[in-house]
């Protein structure tokens, strides 16, 4: 795959595009029709093998209000570093080789019942992010 740009956000059609893999634009191009978060959502390449660090605003300058010959206060901002681990969703897909026999066209069956399995995959995934997201949102207001 070539290299990504520094700073650069992609989707994940975007980055199935740049692996020249047709195979690995249809699974992208499935997700994107059967999942919304897929559709918009920015990927990053992980800066470590099990975790992704990024920094985030911890405080921010809010200003102050001056009249003329008055100073101005100086004022700093405050960066934390945040760790989110990384997770996979997986599976096996599986088919009876005695339904592929008995079917005129056993690759389309194959097909079908993969691009099936691969919208699924994608919804568990969808609901992980957004429930995830939820919950944190939640235990950052109770703070």
């Amino acid at each position: 795959m070539p290299e990504l740009e520094a700073g650069a956000a992609y989707t994940i059609v975007d980055l199935a595009k740049e692996t020249l893999n047709k195979q690995t634009i249809e699974i992208a191009e499935i997700l994107v029709e059967k999942t919304p978060v897929a559709r918009t959502a920015m990927v990053v390449e992980a800066n470590s093998l099990n975790s992704h660090v990024y920094d985030t605003r911890a405080t921010e300058p809010s200003g102050t209000m001056t009249a003329f010959n008055q100073g101005i206060p100086y004022e700093a901002t405050q960066v934390d570093q945040d760790e989110e681990s990384l997770a996979m969703c997986e599976s096996l897909a599986a088919i009876d080789i005695r339904i592929l026999r008995r079917s005129p066209n056993p690759y389309k069956t194959r097909a079908n019942r993969e691009r099936a399995f691969i919208a699924g995959l994608g919804k568990t995934f969808e609901n992980y992010f957004i429930l995830r997201d939820h919950l944190r949102s939640v235990s950052v207001q109770k703070v």
